[in-house]
């Protein structure tokens, strides 16, 4: 029998090893945490006697076993819960919901002076993703509002849309409204052919796609601005704006040709920076880095500064604003950083 020997007047005793003396109770039997939080969604269901044996102090199996668990903890439903595995040792169970809604919308076009407001039919038309770890989608879909859309003005409008769980975590997600101005229609027939309608040459209206980015891709970008912000702060220079007009829609454009080609040369051949022309948009400098491969932005912002030439764009002085273009997961995962005055 595995035990330990012990000598007492003058007779010898056998002590088991699963047994104990009272006052190795609560150090050989406490827990090592008292409390858990459960993210809801996370787990099918929750068993005390596995998170007794993660979380104890030198306690076997076996023992552990004879404890008289009570208490159920239904990991489907928020609240606090407690298990007691004696009347000197409980654990507090939180299941909780801490994680915000997965929220990806489409852009959409409308035309000119039309009347339009949001309701369901027009939520529902621009909803790519809308889900929840607890919130069902249909509640959801009753929480989300969107700033109005002025369709007076034409052109493209950013449009802030935002969502609450019922435990109030919120997503947010910018969407891209163009609003189309109408043709123009002039009699230029002054014969005494009886006039017909035809179009003015106008110069067409180039439209920019709105950037596909996740709401976690939307914060590393923020990341990144905020990082060589930062650096240049410690460097004595001025901040840079965080650019999430058409410069930002463009490139994220930019970024999937990286992605294809992964050069400052773009797929057809030409320079980096002409698809900021393809698209109408002007500015006086600009600089490029790209980087592959990092999983976040701290690691990609290091990397850049690693790099005299990346340095150096991240500390040029004239710059005054910045874009970040990110796409791809693990090592396949791409980055854009695009300078401009």
């Amino acid at each position: 029998m595995k035990g330990k020997m012990l000598f007492c007047s003058g007779i010898l005793l056998f002590v088991h090893a699963d047994s104990f003396f009272p006052s190795d109770y609560d150090a050989r039997y406490s827990l090592t945490k008292n409390e858990v939080h459960i993210e809801i969604g996370s787990l099918d269901t929750f068993d005390p006697y596995n998170y007794l044996l993660e979380n104890r102090h030198e306690v076997s199996e076996a023992k552990q076993k004879r404890f008289n668990v009570r208490g159920d903890v239904d990991v489907k439903k928020l609240g606090e819960y407690t298990v007691h595995f004696n009347e000197d040792m409980s654990l507090k169970v939180i299941v909780q919901d801490t994680t915000p809604p997965q929220l990806e919308l489409a852009s959409m076009t409308l035309k000119q002076n039309d009347a339009f407001s949001w309701n369901k039919d027009t939520l529902t038309k621009v909803i790519k993703k809308l889900s929840d770890n607890e919130t069902s989608g249909d509640a959801l879909k009753e929480k989300l509002q969107c700033d109005k859309v002025d369709t007076a003005k034409s052109g493209n409008q950013y449009i802030n849309c935002s969502v609450k769980d019922n435990s109030g975590n919120e997503a947010k997600h910018a969407l891209t409204v163009y609003v189309e101005s109408p043709r123009i229609l002039s009699s230029i027939n002054h014969s005494a052919t009886p006039a017909i309608a035809q179009e003015d040459k106008i110069d067409p209206v180039v439209h920019i796609p709105t950037a596909s980015y996740s709401n976690y891709e939307l914060y590393q970008i923020q990341q990144v601005a905020a990082l060589v912000n930062q650096i240049r702060a410690e460097n004595g220079l001025n901040s840079l704006s965080l650019d999430l007009s058409d410069f930002h829609n463009v490139t994220f454009l930019r970024v999937l040709e990286v992605a294809n080609n992964y050069s400052h040369t773009r797929p057809d051949g030409r320079a980096c920076y002409t698809i900021y022309g393809d698209y109408g948009l002007g500015y006086r400098s600009s600089g490029e880095n790209i980087a592959r491969g990092q999983k976040t932005a701290q690691e990609v912002v290091n990397d850049w500064m690693n790099s005299p030439a990346h340095r150096a764009n991240i500390l040029r002085p004239e710059f005054t604003r910045i874009c970040i273009g990110t796409y791809g997961h693990g090592d396949s995962k791409f980055w854009v950083q695009e300078f401009f005055s």
